[in-house]
């Protein structure tokens, strides 16, 4: 857990590590989400035929970092959570009501 009590990380918040008594750096953190993506995606392809397009932010949030490795992954859009319209200029920050 994090100096604050916290557990576990998303792709918005920076994963503590402990044994070394400090935060991923932004690398660290891009990688990680790039990692989990090229998992996710490859696991979707194999049961359905296909790798997804799209990807929903976890609780709506993400990061730069997080941001970029969707991006490298191949992800054509995004969704948050932000209760407006959408952008469609803004195609990885799509916004959806809850």
């Amino acid at each position: 857990s994090t100096p604050q009590g916290n557990t576990g990380t998303t792709a918005r918040s920076w994963g503590w590590i402990g044994t070394e008594a400090r935060y991923e750096t932004d690398a660290e953190h891009g990688a990680r989400i790039a990692a989990d993506l090229s998992l996710s995606r490859a696991r979707i392809a194999a049961e359905t035929g296909r790798a997804p397009r799209a990807l929903v932010w976890p609780f709506g949030r993400y990061s730069g970092p997080a941001l970029k490795a969707a991006r490298a992954a191949g992800v054509g859009f995004a969704l948050t959570l932000e209760p407006e319209r959408a952008d469609a200029r803004l195609p990885m920050a799509l916004n959806r009501y809850y």
